[in-house]
C-alpha cells in the first residue's frame, strides 16, 4: 500500500509539471534555430542538470521522501521559469531588430 501511495504522489507531482516539457523544449530549439547556442543549449540542460541537479541534492534534505519525489517537477516549474524570462527577452529583441529594420511600419 506505501508503495502505490508514494508512486501516486509521483505520478500526479510529474503529471502537474508535464504540461510545462513543451514550452521550454519549444523555446530551446527556437534559439538554437536563430543561431543562439548557447542560449538554446542552457535552456536544454536547464530541466535535466542546472535546474535539477540542485533540486535533487537540496529538496530531500527539506522533504525527505517527498522531496526526492517533487525534485524533476521542482527543475520543471524552475526552467520554465527561465524560460518565459528568456522569452521574453527574445521577443522585445526581435520587435527591436522588427523596428529598427522597418521603420515606418508599427
Amino acid at each position: 500500500m506505501e508503495m502505490i501511495r508514494v508512486g501516486q504522489i509521483a505520478l500526479r507531482a510529474n503529471g502537474i509539471s508535464f504540461i510545462l516539457f513543451g514550452f521550454y523544449t519549444v523555446y530551446s530549439f527556437l534559439f538554437l534555430v536563430m543561431g543562439k547556442a548557447k542560449e538554446g543549449l542552457f535552456l536544454g540542460a536547464c530541466r535535466q542538470g542546472i535546474c535539477f541537479i540542485p533540486a535533487i541534492l537540496i529538496l530531500p534534505m527539506a522533504m525527505g521522501l517527498n522531496g526526492i519525489l517533487f525534485a524533476q517537477p521542482a527543475a520543471d516549474v524552475l526552467s520554465a521559469v527561465i524560460t518565459v524570462f528568456m522569452a521574453l527577452h527574445l521577443h522585445r529583441q526581435m520587435k527591436a531588430e522588427q523596428t529598427i529594420a522597418c521603420p515606418a511600419e508599427k
